[in-house]
């Protein structure tokens, strides 16, 4: 039997006065594995040609 002694935590900042809120979300994807996704949506005053992500997913 394997001792699981790692545990990882999400911290995450609060939003400021302008920002926009994302959405998150939380997966369960085996019986010890999670995954998480965070969706920022983009700002349309940035203008139509806009690089930034959108999404983050992190396991």
């Amino acid at each position: 039997m394997v001792k699981q002694t790692i545990q990882i935590f999400a911290r995450v900042k609060p939003l400021g006065k302008r920002q926009t809120p994302g959405i998150y979300s939380v997966n369960e994807i085996e019986t010890s594995a999670f995954d998480l996704e965070i969706i920022v949506p983009r700002d349309l005053s940035d203008g139509f040609v806009n690089n930034k992500r959108e999404s983050y997913k992190f396991k």
